[in-house]
């Protein structure tokens, strides 16, 4: 959509409280979507008489009028918007320009002052989502290390994972379950072929990682950024507790039940907080 407005484009007060009071509507619902119905609910909006009125309802959803942007001075406007703008990549810069322009020419904040129009509730993700450029930016830090991750001795890994269960945000949680299984497009087919149990065992985790794998890729639209390039690649298949070495010299170094049996304490202990970690997601994600 092409916008053409200028400080022309102003319109009678009546009509933007109006126009205000269906985007009030509109919000409710549109705060309650994931991310992805998010954009298809925004190109299903209508279009009203013009340009600039279609923009006023499209942009109250995009940048509710909640408390901390009504009260930015009209010199910080622009830096705020912009900051939220380049936070959301579901935002244009039109759009951004746009918003800049309503509060401008149609005084936004005085009517809300005056009781006209309300202050909305700031927007939020019932589904813990974030935003394309975020995830990806997760997901590539911790690619980049898996591979050192992996050739650690099974007692530094174990010590790196407690240290990574002390935080249990949905960031966290992606980083941590990524280093754990970093091969993404393996993880996506076996889903389709395997239960979650079954993966659960052979990759030698809870059955609460594989499961919030699972919710990520739902949420995340992983396949489509995969597919797009934007998110790299790993050709890792062994489970994480597998040491690079080669078993052989265990043999000849150690008992086997004597290595198996420190081997299962070390596993035992890192699934313990790896449960106590992602067993809270459906909880938090309810």
């Amino acid at each position: 959509m092409s916008l053409k407005i200028n400080s022309e484009s102003k319109i009678a007060q009546e009509r933007y409280i109006e126009l205000k009071q269906l985007a009030y509507n509109y919000y409710e619902q549109y705060n309650s979507l994931d991310r992805r119905s998010r954009k298809s609910f925004l190109d299903a909006l209508p279009e009203m008489n013009t340009p600039y009125e279609t923009a006023i309802l499209r942009n109250t959803l995009l940048f509710p009028d909640t408390f901390e942007l009504l009260v930015t001075p009209k010199g910080a406007l622009y830096r705020v918007l912009n900051k939220f703008t380049k936070d959301n990549d579901d935002i244009t810069k039109e759009d951004m320009m746009a918003k800049y322009l309503e509060y401008s020419v149609q005084h936004t904040p005085n009517l809300v002052k005056e009781g006209l129009l309300k202050v909305m509730d700031n927007i939020n993700y019932p589904d813990n989502s974030i935003n394309d450029k975020d995830y990806i930016s997760l997901k590539e830090e911790v690619l980049g290390i898996s591979d050192q991750f992996m050739s650690l001795s099974l007692q530094k890994k174990v010590k790196f994972i407690l240290k990574c269960t002390e935080e249990e945000d949905y960031q966290a949680k992606i980083q941590l379950s990524t280093l754990l299984i970093p091969n993404d497009i393996l993880l996506m087919k076996q889903l389709k072929e395997s239960s979650i149990s079954e993966l659960a065992r052979l990759y030698g985790v809870p059955t609460s990682v594989i499961e919030f794998k699972k919710e990520e890729y739902e949420k995340q639209d992983t396949s489509t950024l995969i597919a797009q390039g934007k998110i790299s690649t790993s050709n890792f298949t062994l489970a994480w507790y597998k040491d690079r070495i080669d078993e052989g010299m265990i043999n000849q170094i150690w008992d086997q039940s004597f290595y198996h049996k420190i081997e299962m304490e070390y596993i035992s202990n890192a699934n313990k907080a790896l449960e106590n970690m992602f067993g809270q997601s459906k909880k938090v994600n309810k």
